[in-house]
């Protein structure tokens, strides 16, 4: 026995706006995440402190200092 298309339809209907509830908390998430970093970065330099941290572990794994310094910076942009 085939549902019928009024349950069908409603079926995608909430289907449609669990979505939309999942992606509104996911930004909120994410915009949370970013407020929080940038905070962090103006009191702190915290970008700035973990840039440093991680060139000075670069050029004592035997690195350059030029490839260091752009290794942390790319780090630091995609998981910051």
């Amino acid at each position: 026995m085939e549902p019928s298309r009024e349950y069908m339809l409603l079926d995608r209907k909430q289907i449609l706006y669990a979505s939309r509830v999942r992606a509104k908390d996911k930004l909120k998430y994410y915009l949370g995440y970013q407020v929080l970093m940038e905070a962090l970065n103006v009191v702190l330099n915290f970008t700035g402190i973990a840039e440093d941290g991680l060139t000075y572990a670069f050029e004592y794994m035997g690195l350059p200092k030029w490839l260091a310094e752009i290794a942390a910076r790319a780090i630091v942009f995609f998981l910051l």
